[in-house]
């Protein structure tokens, strides 16, 4: 397995508290700075703003959800998408949309095998290699056209 680069930021996107503790936890122990947000709508702003080497997102999450997030940093900042690792079960890639795999950095099933986390992780942190694509100014998150318009504020 590669070594991680030094200071590597981890954001999970998840809104089961227990995993995305667990998920914490565990990334911790192997090296990780890991944080957690509980939406999409967080995540987003917190991917946009922050300085994280790899994002792990869920994609079923109540309001602005993985599916949302994905395409909204597809449209507006696309340079992100490489950062991502999505989290997700079979039965949630037929739920909503694409979730363009060519583009971002992996997609994992859950529950996913410790060992390949890891070192999905830690390659992604290292293809990041420190850079970040910077701050970026906030845009209004969309839900898609398939969602509640209740996702607007």
């Amino acid at each position: 397995m590669e070594t991680l680069p030094a200071r590597s930021s981890v954001l999970i996107v998840e809104d089961d508290d227990s995993t995305a503790r667990f998920l914490e936890a565990f990334l911790t122990r192997n090296g990780f700075h890991a944080s957690t947000c509980e939406n999409g709508r967080e995540g987003f702003l917190k991917l946009i703003t922050g300085n994280y080497h790899v994002v792990m997102l869920d994609l079923l999450m109540p309001g602005i959800d993985g599916f949302d997030v994905l395409r909204t940093v597809r449209e507006t900042y696309f340079p992100f998408m490489k950062r991502i690792i999505v989290l997700t079960g079979a039965s949630e890639m037929l739920y909503r949309g694409p979730i363009y795999e060519n583009e971002i950095f992996a997609r994992l099933g859950k529950p996913a095998d410790p060992a390949q986390m890891i070192d999905m992780a830690t390659r992604c942190a290292i293809d990041a290699g420190g850079v970040f694509p910077g701050r970026h100014r906030v845009p209004k998150l969309r839900p898609s056209a398939a969602a509640p318009s209740r996702f607007e504020h």
